[in-house]
């Protein structure tokens, strides 16, 4: 509401971070440029699956990082909870624990927080 200041402010800054969900994935420095200019989305040249992968947690991204010497770095990425709930869920993605796979068309939702 317009004009909350104190708890009353809190609470909605508390019901904004809701509507979240973090998310990790590990990327190259090609595509972290890609991201940082273009927003997510599917590879252009189609070297990649269209939809995304992302570990529900740092470690397990980072973990998935070792894997791979084309991958520099982990992001962490905002998810509309929206979108986290349609994703397809799996446990345990490549053996570093739980992640889920947000649809091609629902990557320009996501939002880049580190």
């Amino acid at each position: 509401m317009p004009g909350l200041t104190g708890v009353g402010a809190g609470i909605r800054a508390a019901d904004k971070a809701d509507d979240f969900v973090d998310g990790y994935r590990a990327v190259s420095r090609a595509e972290a440029d890609d991201i940082a200019e273009y927003g997510f989305r599917a590879d252009p040249l189609g070297r990649s699956m269209q939809d995304k992968w992302f570990s529900e947690t740092r470690e397990g991204a980072e973990q998935f990082k070792q894997n791979y010497s084309d991958l520099e770095q982990v992001i962490k990425v905002q998810v509309p909870k929206d979108v986290y709930e349609q994703s397809y869920k799996h446990p345990n993605i490549d053996n570093t624990g739980a992640g889920f796979c947000v649809a091609c068309n629902d990557l320009k939702r996501l939002k880049r927080v580190q």
